[in-house]
């Protein structure tokens, strides 16, 4: 036996063995964003198309190739009241969260009377998180994504594929 082979073949099987851990967990980070980047999402939260009987400027979202009129909230009191208090959702109607800037944002279904499906997505407007069937009786519980976002969609449950 040659010196030094056998410890040279420890060192390359420790070297590989963690860049291959490093490479399943960045396989599984992958998975993750691809299960949440899969939805087809534009928006343009800026063209107002109405304005909701209680207030809210509206835009028109296409998620799936499905069409959403969207309340949008995009300061800090619609955002705090969010869809709170409302009794029902109707299937094509939601709501959109606009942030200045991305950032870990939570929510919860605090005085919520139907269950959703929510949507983080990024500046760049890429789903980066989905929670399905999110229902009212989670409160106060706060679901959140692990990566930044700008956006957050919220809308009837069932409204997005698993």
């Amino acid at each position: 036996m040659i010196p030094g082979v056998s410890t040279l073949a420890v060192v390359l099987m420790l070297v590989l063995g963690i860049g291959q851990a490093q490479q399943l967990s960045e396989q599984q980070k992958q998975l993750g964003q691809q299960t949440a980047t899969q939805h087809s999402v534009y928006f343009e939260p800026d063209d107002v198309v109405s304005t909701s009987t209680d207030g809210y400027s509206q835009t028109i979202a296409v998620i799936d190739e499905k069409q959403y009129l969207l309340d949008i909230a995009d300061t800090p009191d619609l955002r705090t009241q969010g869809l709170s208090g409302r009794e029902t959702l109707e299937d094509n109607r939601g709501m959109l969260f606009v942030f200045q800037r991305a950032g870990v944002v939570g929510i919860w279904m605090k005085d919520m009377h139907v269950p959703l499906d929510i949507l983080w997505l990024d500046e760049h407007k890429q789903v980066v998180h989905i929670e399905h069937h999110v229902s009212p009786d989670t409160y106060p519980k706060t679901f959140q994504p692990l990566v930044a976002a700008r956006y957050v969609i919220e809308l009837p449950a069932g409204s997005i594929e698993q």
